[in-house]
């Protein structure tokens, strides 16, 4: 099958995963599309209110008085970039034999052999270090690394962005501790990068996150990987746990 043709413009890009994606979910028994594949689409897709996901960079994206922010389009760029990646990888497993000129018509599809990556085909080797340096006002720095040692923040080869998987706890006081010692303090322990996490995309080595005077006092755990948006598959380890209190 042949290279899908995605609109350029963001609010038809928009439009076109509006229709192509329902219609995966819709004939994805015919079409082939694994249960595992169409899950993290869909997930990833998302909606308005759950941040990390596409729909949710989309609709920050389209409130020009509000939301609308340099930041904001950065990551609704590498969202996009990630949806026609996921989208394209879906329609390439699908069979030659399965494909009907209603689903050509539909996901813009043509005829062809599948496009050949000319470029970059190593996976990215590189951890991402992170230093987080909390900012008053529930503000968090973050500056990405290639190395513990780094002098300054930034990118390996290969690599056009940064995902991050964070959450946000409450401590907690440790029950029984001895009154006249210092209070110890509780913190839960993050297993990995999909332990209910959220997600967040960065096309810069260094950026400020914005949590909120609300989360101040909170402990914020962090992991981060070097990703490329063009292929995704490429992108590096997951490393972590760094952490900071949110001030």
């Amino acid at each position: 099958m042949g290279k899908p043709t995605f609109p350029t413009t963001i609010n038809k890009l928009n439009t076109y995963f509006s229709v192509a994606v329902p219609y995966i979910k819709a004939n994805a028994a015919r079409l082939k599309v694994d249960a595992a594949t169409l899950g993290d689409l869909l997930d990833f897709y998302g909606n308005s209110t759950t941040d990390g996901t596409y729909m949710y960079y989309y609709a920050l994206w389209s409130d020009k008085t509000g939301s609308r922010t340099k930041q904001v389009t950065d990551n609704l760029e590498l969202a996009e970039e990630k949806m026609k990646q996921m989208l394209t990888d879906i329609y390439n497993d699908i069979p030659a034999s399965v494909w009907t000129q209603n689903d050509r018509n539909t996901l813009h599809r043509k005829k062809g052999a599948p496009i050949v990556r000319t470029t970059r085909t190593t996976p990215i080797a590189e951890n991402c270090f992170v230093i987080l340096t909390p900012v008053v006002g529930g503000n968090v720095k973050f500056s990405c690394r290639i190395t513990k040692d780094s002098t300054r923040a930034s990118k390996p080869e290969g690599a056009d962005g940064i995902e991050i998987a964070y959450r946000i706890d409450v401590p907690s006081m440790v029950k029984d501790a001895a009154p006249e010692l210092s209070p110890k303090v509780k913190h839960f322990v993050l297993n990995g990068p999909d332990d209910n996490t959220k997600q967040w995309l960065s096309t810069k080595a260094s950026f400020m996150m914005q949590f909120g005077t609300g989360n101040a006092g909170n402990y914020l755990q962090v992991f981060a990987r070097w990703i490329n948006t063009k292929h995704l598959d490429l992108s590096g380890p997951w490393t972590g746990v760094f952490s900071a209190n949110i001030s």
